[in-house]
């Protein structure tokens, strides 16, 4: 049952260029001066790049302008051959403590929205991220995923710039561990608070020879109203 529906979306649904798209990841009977040159392009440019590059600006697949798209979805391509395996390397660790920076900071808010809104951040981007760079090594089909913060356009910069402005506030108003029972400004609210209690104490007991004169006069007039309705 499985293997017929699989048959029957990759045979009735899928459009001619997506099939191509899954044939050159499996390698099943591609022409590589055709529907598999992108793929191939990258690799060679990515496997140029070596241990340390060939230098910035010094690419020859990129610059040669072999590589279709190394703008957008192709960035990454520039990245492997000019700066090499440890460039590539450096990005991808970048990326990583971006991710675990973001679930860190997710992990520690007190709200449930704002928790779950940072979780869904960290892997809006990491999609992106992996889909991109998995595409251009053969991991996963060609489909347009661009890289975030390196591929050019303004729409995709702008959302991931916005989805990270939008969790930025969060840290402020909801922040500590989960299990804190105040937020920043209500911690802020109580120190405040303690800081007015405190001197209010210090005042008391300036004044402690007045406040027992005052308790011991009313302390009187309430045993002679007692007396009163005693005698009444």
């Amino acid at each position: 049952g499985f293997a017929f529906s699989v048959s029957y979306v990759y045979d009735s649904v899928l459009e001619p260029h997506q099939k191509d798209r899954i044939n050159v990841l499996i390698g099943d009977d591609v022409d590589m001066k055709r529907e598999g040159y992108n793929l191939n392009q990258s690799m060679i440019a990515i496997g140029s790049g070596g241990l340390l590059g060939k230098g910035y600006l010094e690419g020859t697949q990129t610059k040669g302008g072999f590589v279709p798209e190394q703008h957008t979805d192709y960035i990454f391509t520039t990245v492997g051959e000019e700066w090499g395996f440890i460039g590539s390397v450096t990005v991808i660790l970048l990326f990583v403590a971006l991710f675990l920076r973001i679930i860190y900071l997710a992990e520690n808010q007190k709200t449930k929205f704002s928790r779950v809104y940072g979780y869904c951040v960290a892997t809006y981007l990491f999609t992106h991220f992996f889909v991109n760079i998995a595409m251009l090594i053969k991991l996963f089909p060609t489909i347009g995923v661009p890289l975030p913060f390196f591929s050019y356009g303004g729409s995709s910069l702008w959302s991931f710039t916005i989805l990270l402005f939008i969790f930025i506030p969060f840290l402020f108003v909801s922040c500590g561990p989960r299990n804190s029972s105040f937020t920043y400004f209500e911690k802020k609210d109580i120190e405040t608070r303690g800081v007015q209690f405190t001197k209010k104490i210090d005042i008391l007991k300036e004044n402690e020879v007045d406040i027992i004169f005052m308790a011991t006069y009313l302390n009187k007039i309430d045993m002679k109203i007692s007396d009163t309705k005693n005698e009444v």
